[in-house]
């Protein structure tokens, strides 16, 4: 046999019901494994009939006819229905030339392939896929397929239904690169969006997950998800666009996570009108406004996040409550994180901001936020920068090596500064403009070129238990100006604040301020020309009232304005507790020493803890109780007999065990009460050193009944029998004598 032809004939109806290309028709043939392409086949159009020319050199061979089966389908073409679900173009699958086709034809839930290798091999094939299928899963297959939009003015892909999944294509040209808009549950993966207004815009949609996905290059935002709940933005890309990077407003509930938006002429991510939204380790950098701007939002989080070498800031957050900074990094910005305008509850946590050519964290009309345990370095401004805020709270915080203030805080009311750290800063340490009932307490603020803390038109500041350390300029400790009063400045360690005749504590003008109870670093305290001219501790000048003062350094300390009954919980600071019961409002500081802060010990075992307590003043305080925790290892440790610990307490020359204390084993504290009639009692608490130690031990008592002396009967009754008659001669002789008296009578 040299050579067969196989022609099958099929009618029109037969094509238009199957929906099949007719010029695409071919043979295929199984090999015994899988269906094969005959390579000498085509269609007659006009005969209706499919063909195949066999002979030796053609697939298959003459040969291979002993039992052969053949079938008729379209030739593989880029796109197909994936029938078997595996992204391979097997036979029997429906076979089209463009994505559009293949939506037309597929049913709910149908998978597409398109082989990015036939699809649009010159670059110059164009179409608009409208996605209007439920459930479709189209998917570029060994590459990016490159889909131009054929209508400028129209999305590259436009989805209408729910459900969809688009992954892996390359669209270009559109209005939108994809566009879903009023449907959910949709998934966009590992697309690529360049050259469109808007690279992927989702809008009204719930549900939506966006993964991989670069957008680039667009005149508008890179992507833009828009008034949608429950939406995820996972590892997606966006650079080099006109508008912002990523672009969100409007959302519920969504999470955006390790996304990187750089090189946009706007913003990095412009977040606006959130609600319960995550941030999380996002980037954003050189960017031509902000790396991440959040505005008008809620219950919003911001997490381990990067923004740096933006124009402007790095992160900027207004408008915005209940919302939450933590861990997140900016550098090398105008301002590294900005907060402002009309904030409320909201908290910065363990952020950093260095290197940056204004402030570090630049905070602006806040109410009720804190920040806590951040760091602020390197910047050309203020480290942290607060401004009229009320009821704001600055725990933890380090502010170094900026070359203005480390702190700078501006028009505060009833805010708190605690453990901060501030130092080795160009001007101030901490600067306070315009502050009143606010509190600086337990701050280290050390090695700054001016002032250590600068009070300026501030009134009613309590700065108390802060280490203020080798600040260097002229009056450089605590400068306080002429037009602050009020301010009361207890239980500090002021010291080696010497350079260039400077001062520990400076008030320009009356009425003085009151500094009493501070370690000046001496104990012959601080030094002033007229007042104390043997001072060895730290200046004071101006308008200062500093006597009595410590004797020793502390460590921390903690005050309160108690009024009525309740609790100073000072445990983080000297593991005290003091409760309290007083008619008239009373200021209560507590103080924990370094060690022991007078020259004599006490002469039983203790715990090695020593703490200060003062009262500004005792009308209508009632009650106090003083209780020091302990733990059982230190009980241990100390080798203490714990049933035997009781407060002692320090009159000036001699350490007295007070008249009402003992402990509390079951609960791990020793307690003093204290009231008018103790010992102390209230009238003694003007700065009255108290210590916990063991009982003394009573002194020893003799026997009941005396002494046992031994008695030997015969000398006794010698003795007895002597005694006798001694008086027996005496009453003789007086006898006589009467007699002879009478005589002469």
């Amino acid at each position: 046999v040299n050579q067969l032809e196989i022609r099958l004939y099929y009618t029109d109806e037969q094509i238009a019901d199957l929906g099949l290309s007719e010029e695409d028709l071919v043979f295929y043939w199984w090999d015994g494994d899988d269906w094969i392409r005959c390579s000498n086949t085509g269609v007659n159009i006009t005969g209706n009939y499919v063909w195949t020319i066999i002979n030796q050199t053609t697939i298959p061979r003459i040969h291979d006819l002993v039992g052969a089966i053949f079938s008729i389908a379209q030739e593989k073409l880029p796109v197909w229905i994936d029938n078997n679900k595996n992204w391979v173009n097997d036979f029997g699958d429906y076979n089209y030339t463009n994505i559009q086709a293949a939506v037309d034809a597929a049913n709910q839930s149908d998978w597409i392939g398109v082989n990015a290798t036939l699809y649009n091999p010159t670059g110059n094939f164009v179409e608009n896929v409208v996605v209007n299928v439920t459930g479709l899963y189209i998917k570029s297959v060994d590459g990016n397929a490159l889909v131009n939009a054929s209508d400028t003015n129209q999305p590259v892909f436009n989805i209408t239904e729910n459900d969809v999944i688009i992954e892996g294509f390359r669209v270009t040209k559109g209005e939108h690169g994809i566009c879903a808009y009023q449907v959910n549950n949709c998934t966009l993966t590992g697309n690529k969006a360049y050259n469109n207004k808007y690279g992927i815009y989702v809008g009204g949609s719930d549900n939506c997950i966006l993964i991989g996905n670069q957008a680039y290059n667009n005149t508008s935002h890179g992507i833009y998800v828009y008034w949608s709940n429950n939406c995820n933005l996972t590892e997606n890309k966006a650079y080099n666009n006109t508008g912002d990077g990523i672009h969100v407003h409007g959302l519920n509930n969504c999470i955006l996570i390790g996304n990187q938006a750089y090189n946009n002429k706007h913003d990095g991510f412009d977040a606006g009108e959130l609600t319960n939204c995550n941030l999380t380790e996002n980037k954003a950098y050189k960017n031509g406004d902000t790396g991440i701007h959040v505005d008008d939002s809620t219950n919003s989080n911001l997490t381990g996040n990067q923004a740096y070498n933006n124009k402007y800031e790095g992160i900027i957050i207004d408008d915005s409550t209940n919302c939450t900074l933590t861990g997140n990094k900016a550098y090398n910005n105008r301002y590294g994180i900005y907060v402002w305008e009309g904030l409320d509850n909201c908290s910065l946590i363990r952020n950093h901001a260095y290197n940056n050519t204004e402030d570090g964290i630049h905070v602006y009309r806040l109410n009720n936020c804190s920040l806590i345990g951040n760091q602020a370095y390197n910047n050309t401004w203020a480290g942290i920068y607060v401004d009229s805020s009320t009821n704001s709270n600055l725990t933890g915080n380090q502010a170094y090596n900026n070359r203005e203030d480390g702190i700078y805080v501006e028009v505060l009311t009833n805010c708190t500064l605690t453990e901060n750290q501030a130092y080795n800063n160009t001007l101030d340490g901490i600067y306070a403009y315009w502050l009143v009932g606010c509190v600086i307490l337990n701050n280290f603020v050390a090695n700054n070129t001016i002032h250590g803390i600068w009070l300026e038109y501030s009134n009613q500041t309590y700065i108390v238990g802060n280490t203020i350390i080798n600040n260097k300029a002229k009056d450089s400790g605590i400068h306080i100006d002429r037009y602050s009063i009020g301010n009361k400045i207890h239980y500090n360690n002021i010291l080696d604040n010497t350079d260039g005749g400077s001062y520990g504590v400076f008030d320009e003008d009356s009425p003085a301020t009151i500094a009493t109870y501070n370690w000046w670093g001496h104990p012959s305290g601080p030094y002033n020309q007229t007042t104390n001219p043997t001072g060895l501790g730290d200046a004071v000048g101006g308008w200062v009232i500093y006597k009595p003062w410590l004797s020793a350094s502390i460590t921390k300390a903690k005050y309160t304005v108690a009024s009525n009954t309740g609790t100073l919980n000072a445990l983080d600071e000297a593991d005290v507790t003091i409760r309290y019961d007083t008619a008239e409002p009373v200021e209560i500081y507590v103080a924990n020493y370094t060690g022991n802060p007078v020259e004599e010990d006490l002469a039983v075992p203790g715990l090695n803890r020593y703490i200060d307590l003062f009262i500004n003043q005792t009308d209508g305080l009632n009650r106090l109780e003083i209780r020091l925790y302990y733990t059982d290892e230190q009980i241990a440790d100390l080798g203490l007999v714990e049933e035997d610990l009781v407060f002692y307490w320090w009159n000036g020359a001699d350490w007295i065990p007070c008249s009402n204390t003992g402990v509390n084993i079951n609960e791990n504290y020793v307690w003093v009460i204290i009231t008018q009639a103790t010992t102390p009692s209230i009238q003694d608490l003007t700065g009255t050193i108290f210590a916990p130690a063991e009982k003394l031990a009573p002194p020893e008592k003799p026997p009941v009944g005396g002494e046992v002396i031994p008695v030997n009967p015969i000398e006794t009754l010698t003795l007895w029998i002597t005694t006798i008659l001694l008086l027996l001669t005496t009453t003789i002789i007086l006898a006589k004598t009467t007699q002879k008296t009478k005589k002469y009578f």
